[in-house]
């Protein structure tokens, strides 16, 4: 049952990180512009993890916690190349410091998984847990309530 969980916990942590992305430009963009920006490419990425499904062993969680991690890097690519308003850039850096530190965590956690460790999989998952709490505060701070998993 603990695995299912972790599992579930894993997609829902990677679905948040990947979906804080949106591509934008050199120009920065209004408020409007950036959260409309994360909006939509949160709601593209929650699908892309939806259709992947949710792992229901340790094994499972391995395979497609690597069809994730794919997703998760697209998506903090993305969010990288947006470039948000001046009252935003705080929360923009922060949001994508903590995905990126989830999204290392969670790869230590399906490698825990490739490797049969149920325990240490746990682990990371607790680790992980706290900074997708900080990245949906931020997320639903800056108005992006796709990519909030309140």
């Amino acid at each position: 049952m603990k695995r299912i969980a972790l599992g579930a916990a894993l997609l829902v942590v990677l679905a948040v990180l990947a979906a804080g992305c949106g591509g934008g430009g050199s120009d920065t963009m209004t408020k409007e512009e950036y959260v409309a920006g994360l909006n939509t490419i949160c709601e593209d990425v929650n699908g892309k993890i939806d259709d992947i499904g949710t792992p229901t062993s340790l094994e499972d969680l391995a395979d497609k916690g690597e069809q994730v991690l794919e997703v998760y890097d697209e998506g903090i690519e993305e969010i990288g190349e947006l470039n948000p308003p001046d009252e935003a850039a705080d929360q923009h850096e922060e949001l994508v410091a903590s995905l990126k530190e989830q999204r290392d965590l969670s790869e230590q956690a399906v490698e825990a998984a490739r490797d049969g460790d149920a325990e240490k999989a746990q682990e990371l998952g607790g680790q992980i847990a706290p900074l997708e709490t900080k990245s949906d505060q931020l997320a639903t701070e800056l108005g992006a309530d796709q990519c909030a998993q309140t």
